[in-house]
């Protein structure tokens, strides 16, 4: 069986071309596992600090809630009672 230059050059070239594709895929996918590694990173960062400026701003919120009703006084029931 004879094969030509040109069919053995095709073969090779198709797969080189495979080989190219293949790599250029994998670290398309490398990339971005390492984007979104970094995305979740930052996102756990912000979400403590996030967490502690909540639990401030509720802490803060009772102390607001105890002085307006210190303000308020005790309230003063006014019934109108029949008789």
């Amino acid at each position: 069986m004879y094969v030509s230059g040109e069919v053995i050059t095709i073969a090779i070239s198709a797969v080189g071309l495979l080989c190219a594709l293949a790599g250029g895929f994998a670290w398309t996918i490398q990339r971005m596992d390492r984007a979104v590694r970094e995305v979740r990173e930052e996102l756990k960062a912000s979400h403590a600090g996030l967490a502690a400026e909540i639990s401030g701003v509720r802490q803060e919120l009772g102390e607001v809630k105890v002085g307006v009703a210190r303000l308020e006084g005790r309230l003063e029931r006014r019934l109108i009672l029949p008789g």
